[in-house]
């Protein structure tokens, strides 16, 4: 009786590549958010340099008993 042990074939991509390969593609995914939440804070910016704010200081104060009637003349 001749008993032959055949090894079985390993995976070429051991636990350390893939290992590497995920983080990888999450510090890719990472980078990409990133770049993308600059961009939109960049054109947030840009948009919101080119337009003045005006604020009406009259809204802004507490209405009296008596500024009530006089707006509504």
């Amino acid at each position: 009786m001749i008993v032959r042990i055949v090894e079985t074939p390993h995976d070429p991509t051991g636990l350390s590549d893939v290992l590497i390969g995920s983080l990888g593609l999450t510090g890719a995914i990472v980078l990409c958010a990133i770049v993308l939440g600059l961009g939109v804070a960049a054109v947030m910016f840009w948009i919101r340099s080119r337009h003045t704010l005006v604020i009406d200081v009259r809204r802004l104060s507490r209405p009296s008993a008596t500024s009530d009637t006089s707006e509504s003349r």
